[in-house]
């Protein structure tokens, strides 16, 4: 896949991999699974690391479109 070949919906970019990533969230949400071992250390430390890089962007010359970007990128973090 390459970013290339994205839809895109006013500011925001849905590259091949976000679309599969939202498929894939779909259908944790529908069949309701939990994760067996729960939430480890490391998956809060992933959601402590999102959270600082898209509030920090407020900090930008630009805040909205590196807020834009930043939430893209945790996105795809976090999702894959």
């Amino acid at each position: 896949m390459t970013l290339g070949q994205a839809i895109e919906v006013g500011p925001f970019t849905f590259h091949a991999i976000r679309i599969l990533i939202a498929a894939g969230l779909l259908r944790i949400f529908v069949r309701r699974e939990r994760l067996e071992s729960g939430v480890n250390s490391f998956d809060w430390l992933l959601f402590a690391w999102g959270t600082w890089a898209v509030l920090s962007g407020i900090f930008h010359e630009n805040p909205s479109e590196v807020v834009i970007n930043r939430r893209g990128l945790v996105y795809n973090a976090i999702g894959l």
